[in-house]
């Protein structure tokens, strides 16, 4: 199927996820961390009085199981053909109360908006983790490009909105060298799986230069950066992380976070990769005091 006739309807806007139960481990969450090299002991290790901690970007490799086979967890139909030309925009995740590293969680959620875009389609998902108790722990709102996708239809959703900050030049900045291996680290610890990230021959197929590593796998990064140089290395007290993927990050390279703006709760930052192309902008984070 060409990718002309490819289309995707506004209609789509409110469509449910079926429920998607995940069976949350302490391999998972351990693995998550290492995934993306950080060495904070918090997350591994296993004689702290509370337990382990989980870093807060770990939702997003649950809810990539659910995202990935949306076809099949859709309450309506929807073309599984699109999937294969889902490219990752943008992520904008609110954590409501701690994750553990054992439990059983739900999640649930639904097509909050499409429109339009330049290469595509932009897609949006809200999603909703709730845990065994009942008690609703975060919402992630993820959106993706549909690329070669037409849209159809004017509905609009409401999306969430963090504020701009039209700074160029850092207050504090960080260098971090990313090999080669990462995008096969990430496919096996954090579970999100796609060739584009692993598979060289298919990556060139489809016109990327090399295989990339994931975007998320980037944006980690830099939350366990300002974590642990910010935040005291205490990952609970991240409420709320957001970033806008802009650039493909091709390895080996060394990224550059960098702060442009803080407050007392709040951290925005952008991310460049070692010619200073812009891979994530719009980054931040909010923060609570313990």
């Amino acid at each position: 199927m060409s990718t002309s006739t490819l289309t995707i309807s506004t209609d789509l806007i409110g469509a449910k996820l079926k429920p998607f139960l995940h069976k949350s481990t302490f391999r998972q969450t351990s693995n998550y961390a290492a995934a993306i090299e950080d060495e904070n002991t918090i997350y591994y290790n296993t004689h702290q009085e509370n337990g382990v901690s989980v870093h807060p970007l770990f939702p997003v490799a649950i809810s990539w199981q659910a995202v990935e086979h949306l076809d099949r967890y859709l309450e309506v139909y929807f073309d599984g053909e699109l999937l294969h030309r889902a490219v990752h925009l943008s992520e904008y995740l609110e954590i409501n109360a701690p994750f553990t590293a054992s439990g059983d969680i739900t999640v649930t959620g639904q097509i909050v908006d499409l429109r339009p875009h330049a290469l595509g389609s932009k897609i949006t998902m809200q999603l909703v983790y709730t845990n065994e108790e009942g008690t609703n722990l975060a919402n992630e709102y993820t959106s993706a490009l549909l690329f070669g996708v037409t849209c159809e239809g004017d509905k609009r959703g409401t999306l969430p909105k963090t504020e701009k900050v039209d700074i160029t030049e850092p207050i504090w900045e960080e260098n971090i060298a990313v090999s080669r291996l990462a995008p096969y680290l990430y496919d096996g610890c954090a579970g999100i799986v796609s060739k584009i990230h692993t598979d060289i021959k298919f990556a060139q197929s489809i016109g990327l230069p090399d295989i990339i590593l994931h975007g998320t796998a980037t944006l980690a990064r830099a939350v366990s950066l300002f974590i642990n140089e910010k935040l005291g290395g205490k990952p609970q007290r991240v409420k709320t992380i957001a970033g806008k993927f802009t650039g493909m990050l091709v390895l080996p390279n060394t990224i550059r976070v960098r702060l442009l703006k803080e407050t007392t709760d709040e951290l925005f930052f952008d991310i460049l990769d070692s010619d200073n192309n812009a891979l994530i902008k719009g980054g931040y984070i909010q923060f609570q005091s313990l």
